[in-house]
């Protein structure tokens, strides 16, 4: 299921996204689209059929076989996807692999170790945790942020040409939209972790988070302006996942 504008609103009608489980911050407790994803009710399923057989839904074992059953679910959707679209999915070939791939995913690796090795050294000093006014739950909210801009990052970069640009339907329809939730995710971090209050510059970190943001500037000049335009019509009519839209304030 792709993202698409309802005929009436022509604005950027014919744009598409990828279905929002796609470019979402996985946060299913707070997303205004979660009573009708996919990926959130079979997770949900999944989690009340352990329960119902005495199992615990938390447990390392309960959690892997959950993302057993999704990848299976999500292959079923995948071969669906294609039969709808008249593709044979034995013809479709792997991308090609760039230098410009492996770039942007090390930096986004690089980008995470800098962020949890930040993370660590605030878990180890209580008083520079408070001058920022966070507690070991916001760490962990900082820490999952963190993990969700390597992966989006990554999976952006599977999208990448030789000269590092986007490019072709699926780059557009998926690409985009995961660059503007990293943009976004990227914002609410820099609200959520003040470290200009801290007392000691995180130099690491700082570089890190600058040169991720380097890295995403020229991606984003590439998609904003209708991408944007799309995006705030979705969340104008409810239709975009968290965090543009959640359940707390609406958008």
């Amino acid at each position: 299921m792709t993202t698409r504008l309802p005929d009436e609103v022509p604005e950027a009608a014919t744009l598409e996204f990828s279905a929002p489980h796609n470019w979402c911050d996985r946060r299913c407790e707070r997303c205004l689209l979660s009573p009708e994803c996919a990926v959130f009710l079979l997770s949900e399923r999944a989690r009340r059929q352990e329960i119902a057989a005495g199992r615990d839904p938390d447990s390392v074992e309960s959690i892997w076989s959950r993302v057993e059953q999704q990848l299976s679910a999500t292959v079923q959707m995948l071969e669906v996807e294609c039969r709808d679209r008249g593709i044979d999915p034995s013809t479709i070939e792997g991308r090609e692999r760039h230098a410009s791939c492996e770039e942007l995913e090390d930096q986004a690796s690089e980008y995470l170790i800098a962020l949890l090795d930040l993370v660590e050294t605030l878990r180890r000093n209580p008083r520079a945790l408070a001058s920022m006014n966070l507690s070991d739950v916001d760490l962990d909210e900082v820490s999952g942020y963190g993990y969700l801009i390597a992966g989006k990052f990554g999976r952006v970069a599977s999208y990448l040409t030789e000269e590092g640009i986007l490019d072709g339907e699926v780059a557009a329809i998926d690409g985009a939209p995961n660059l503007l939730l990293i943009r976004r995710v990227l914002n609410e971090l820099d609200e959520l972790l003040p470290v200009q209050r801290l007392p000691r510059r995180p130099a690491a970190y700082l570089a890190a988070r600058e040169d991720v943001r380097r890295r995403l500037e020229p991606l984003l000049a590439a998609v904003t302006g209708a991408c944007d335009a799309h995006l705030e019509q979705l969340v104008r009519l409810g239709r975009a996942p968290s965090p543009f839209c959640v359940a707390t304030c609406g958008s």
